[in-house]
C-alpha cells in the first residue's frame, strides 16, 4: 500500500514538472488568440471537413472538436489542445520510457523526446495530429514488450487502446506502429519457438489485437476502401516522392542530417525561412550532435551486454527501421531499397514523407542515450561524488539546448492572432444571405502568407473559417507538384480560372457551378506569381465589400 502510494505521489510531482515543461514550451500561445502555422488552421467554428480522398480516421477526433466547440470558442480549444500535447509527449515518456529513474535520468529521456527537432520542426509546421501519436508511442511501446513477456488478456486490451488511440489522430504513426509490431513479433516468437505454450499464446491474443483494432476501425476502412480508386494516394507517384523527399544539409548530408533528427521535407522549401533553427551556431550545435550520439552509441554497446534484452532488441529495432526509412528517396545507401517499396508495396507511397519514421528514432535516442548517460554517472560517481550534481546539471543542459528555440514559445515565433473585422463582417454578409450558393476565395491557393499572421505561410484559412461552402485553391505548389486536389468542383473551378477566357464568361461558368459570391484577399504575399484575377475584372461582379485587406464581389448575371 505504501509503495503504491509513494509511485502515485511521484506521478503527481511528475504530472506537475510536465506541465510546467509545456507552459516553458507553449509560453506565449497560450495567450488569447489563434495559432495559425503550416496545415495547424483553428477557427471560430470548428468544422468536421476532409480533403477528397483522404482517408477519415481522425473523424471521431473532429467530432469531439467539434461537440467541445459548443461549449467553448475554438481558440481555447486550441490553447488545451496545445498545452496537453507538450504535457502528453513529457508526461507519457517519463512515465513509460524504461529509461533509468536513478540520477533523473527518465526526466531527462522525457525532456530529450520532447524537445527534439523532430517535435520542433513537425509543430512549426502544424502537423499537431501527428504529435499526439508520437506522444503515445512510449505508452504502446511499454504494453508491447510487456504483452510479450506476459501475453494475457490485460495487456493486450493495453497494446489494442494506445494503437487505436494512435489510429485517431495519424494513420502514418498507425502504419509505423504496425510495421514495428509486426516485425518485433517475428524476432520474439522465433526467439521463442521451443516455448510453445508462449508462441500459440500470444499469436491468439495478438490476433485478437489486430481483429478488435479492424473492427473499431470499419468507421473509415469501409469508405476508404470502397472509395480505394478515388483515393490521393493513388495519384502518389515519383513527383511525390521526389517532393517530398528527406530534406539534405549543406554541411551533413543527408545521412548525419537523419542522424541529427531533421530531415524534414519543409527544410528545402521557402517555408524554412521564416524560422530560427539551432543548425544556424552550426559548430555548438554539432558538437552537442557529437555528445548525443557518442551517448547513443555507448548506450547501445552498454545495454547488449546486460543478459535481459528485450528492452534493448526493441528500441534498436525502432532505431533501425526509422533511420532506413527516414532516409527515404534522398542520396544515401538506402535510396535503392526504399524506392523498391514504394513501387512494390501498395500502401507505402502513403509514406511520401518518410522523415515522419524518425519519431521512432528519437524514440530509441531517448532510451539508449539515458542509458549511456546512466554507466557515465554511475562510474563518475564512484570518483567524484562531491562534484557528482555539477555533472548531472551539466547533462540536463544537453536536451535544453540541443532544440533550445523550441522553449519560450518556441522563441516567439508564433504569436496568437485574431482573424480581421473584416473576416467576420464578410461572414455576417453571406449569412444573411439564405439562399443556397457557394463562395469562391482568391487568389487560388492552397497555402498563402497572411498578412495578420505575421506573413506566416499557412494552409488557406478560408474554408474552416467562413460558415458557407468555400472553393479554395488545392494547388500545394511544392516542387513539381501543382495541384492534387481530388475535389472534382475545385477541378472544374481551376480550369475556369486558368482559362484565359472572356472574364464575363468566367463568371457565367462560375455561377453556373453554383458560385455566388467571390472574396479576394489583398492581405497575403504568396509563394508564387498569383494565379490569373481576370475574372475580377467582368462587368457581372458587383462590389459588396470593400475593405484595405479584402473586397467582396457577388456575381449578378
Amino acid at each position: 500500500m505504501k509503495d503504491t502510494t509513494k509511485q502515485s505521489n511521484k506521478n503527481i510531482l511528475a504530472g506537475l514538472f510536465f506541465a510546467l515543461v509545456s507552459v516553458l514550451i507553449s509560453w506565449q500561445m497560450l495567450l488569447p488568440g489563434y495559432i495559425l502555422s503550416l496545415d495547424m488552421i483553428f477557427v471560430p467554428k470548428l468544422k468536421v471537413l476532409f480533403g477528397a480522398g483522404m482517408p477519415h480516421n481522425t473523424l471521431l477526433l473532429k467530432y469531439v472538436l467539434n461537440f467541445a466547440n459548443y461549449l467553448l470558442p475554438g481558440w481555447v480549444i486550441e490553447k488545451v489542445m496545445i498545452f496537453c500535447l507538450f504535457f502528453l509527449i513529457g508526461f507519457l515518456s517519463y512515465r513509460f520510457l524504461p529509461a533509468p529513474k536513478k540520477y533523473g535520468l527518465a526526466f531527462w529521456a522525457a525532456i530529450f523526446y520532447t524537445a527534439t527537432p523532430f517535435v520542433y520542426e513537425r509543430f512549426l509546421a502544424g502537423q499537431w495530429p501527428l504529435l499526439f501519436a508520437y506522444a503515445f508511442l512510449p505508452a504502446l511501446s511499454f504494453y508491447l514488450i510487456r504483452f510479450f513477456q506476459n501475453p494475457d488478456y490485460k495487456n493486450a486490451f493495453w497494446l489494442f487502446f494506445w494503437l487505436f488511440l494512435i489510429s485517431l489522430f495519424s494513420i502514418h504513426f498507425l502504419a509505423i506502429a504496425s510495421v514495428v509490431i509486426f516485425i518485433y513479433a517475428l524476432y520474439y516468437l522465433m526467439a521463442n519457438l521451443k516455448n510453445k505454450n508462449l508462441v500459440k499464446n500470444s499469436v491468439i491474443k495478438l490476433s485478437m489485437v489486430g481483429v478488435s483494432l479492424l473492427v473499431f476501425s470499419l468507421y473509415w476502412l469501409l469508405p476508404f476502401i470502397a472509395n480505394f480508386d478515388n483515393s490521393v494516394v493513388i495519384g502518389f507517384d515519383e513527383k511525390n516522392w521526389q517532393a517530398f523527399k528527406t530534406a539534405s544539409d549543406q554541411h551533413l548530408g543527408t545521412v548525419l542530417n537523419v542522424l541529427a533528427l531533421y530531415g524534414f521535407w519543409g527544410e528545402a522549401q521557402p517555408w524554412v525561412d521564416y524560422f530560427l533553427w539551432p543548425k544556424d551556431n552550426f559548430y555548438f550545435w554539432v558538437g552537442l550532435l557529437a555528445v548525443i550520439l557518442s551517448l547513443v552509441a555507448f548506450g547501445i554497446c552498454q545495454s547488449l551486454k546486460r543478459p535481459a534484452k528485450e528492452k534493448t532488441v526493441f528500441f534498436l529495432l525502432c532505431g533501425i527501421l526509422g533511420f532506413i526509412f527516414s532516409c527515404g528517396v534522398g542520396e544515401t545507401i538506402f535510396k535503392g531499397f526504399n524506392q523498391l517499396l514504394f513501387n512494390q508495396l501498395w500502401f507505402w507511397p502513403g509514406f511520401r514523407d518518410t522523415e515522419k519514421w524518425s519519431g521512432l528514432l528519437c524514440l530509441s535516442y531517448s532510451y539508449f542515450a539515458a542509458f549511456g548517460l546512466y554507466v557515465v554517472l554511475e562510474k563518475l560517481s564512484n570518483k567524484f561524488a562531491a562534484r557528482l550534481k555539477y555533472f548531472i546539471a551539466l547533462v540536463f543542459l544537453i536536451p535544453i539546448l540541443y532544440t533550445y528555440p523550441i522553449w519560450g514559445g518556441f522563441s516567439r515565433q508564433l504569436k496568437p492572432v485574431w482573424f480581421p473585422a473584416s473576416w467576420q463582417q464578410t461572414n455576417q454578409l453571406l449569412n444573411d444571405d439564405q439562399s443556397d450558393f457557394k463562395v469562391l476565395f482568391l487568389p487560388w491557393h492552397q497555402y498563402l502568407s497572411l498578412g495578420f499572421n505575421q506573413k506566416l505561410i499557412t494552409l488557406n484559412p478560408a474554408k474552416e473559417f467562413f460558415d458557407r461552402e468555400v472553393i479554395i485553391g488545392e494547388n500545394m505548389e511544392i516542387g513539381e507538384i501543382f495541384s492534387q486536389g481530388g475535389n472534382e468542383l475545385a477541378n472544374e473551378i481551376q480550369t475556369i480560372i486558368f482559362s484565359q477566357k472572356d472574364p464575363d464568361w468566367q463568371a457565367k461558368e462560375l455561377a453556373s457551378k453554383g458560385i455566388k459570391y467571390v472574396i479576394l484577399s489583398h492581405d497575403l504575399a504568396a509563394l508564387k506569381n498569383n494565379p490569373p484575377l481576370d475574372l475580377i475584372n467582368s462587368s457581372f461582379l458587383k462590389k459588396v465589400l470593400e475593405k484595405e485587406d479584402l473586397t467582396l464581389y457577388r456575381i449578378s448575371l
